[in-house]
């Protein structure tokens, strides 16, 4: 059923099953094919792995009149906290952009995600990983919170007025979050 997320063609199906089954993730059994033990053990590696990140997703405007928000608000609050911030566009790669957004989105522990000019990428991030349910931490300026979609108003969304209180905010934030040991939930 989800094989047009995966792949383009029956081949691409094919050749990823019999992997699978080499690898002993897969077996089959009376007429159909079920994950092996080996198989959800590796599932679960993989969805434990970014709750256990070091690592960052930062989702925002990538407009020049947002980089000192970033340089000197997001990045450093996230690094004073201990985590490493990335973002996506000052992050190389070879991949196709979406596929490495993504990616890059399971890899890591929780997001920021900056509403601020109102970015469809920025709500399409931040949805994903709030369906991952791992942690997003909602912000935007002050003067651009009324327009912020309808859908995600109910979110605790930090407010900012300045770039040296967006950075005091959001470390305070990354924090208190800590502090409950919350980073592993979703965050509102």
């Amino acid at each position: 059923m989800d094989a047009p997320l995966l792949v383009c063609h029956e081949d691409e199906i094919a050749f990823l099953k019999e992997t699978l089954w080499t690898d002993g993730f897969i077996q089959n059994k009376n007429a159909g094919t079920q994950v092996t033990m080996k198989g959800w053990e590796r599932i679960q590696h993989i969805q434990k792995s970014g709750r256990e990140s070091k690592r960052v997703f930062v989702a925002m405007w990538f407009d020049g009149s947002m980089d000192e928000v970033y340089d000197k608000a997001i990045a450093p609050a996230i690094s004073r906290a201990g985590y490493l911030p990335l973002r996506i566009d000052r992050h190389p790669h070879v991949n196709r952009i979406d596929d490495e957004i993504i990616g890059q989105i399971k890899r890591c522990r929780f997001m920021v995600a900056d509403f601020t000019g109102q970015r469809h990428s920025v709500y399409f991030e931040a949805g994903m990983m709030h369906g991952l349910a791992r942690n997003v931490i909602w912000m935007c300026k002050t003067d651009d919170l009324k327009d912020v979609r309808f859908d995600v108003r109910q979110f605790a969304f930090i407010a900012y007025s300045s770039v040296a209180e967006a950075e005091k905010l959001l470390y305070d934030k990354i924090l208190a979050i800590e502090g409950e040991g919350t980073l592993a939930t979703t965050l509102t």
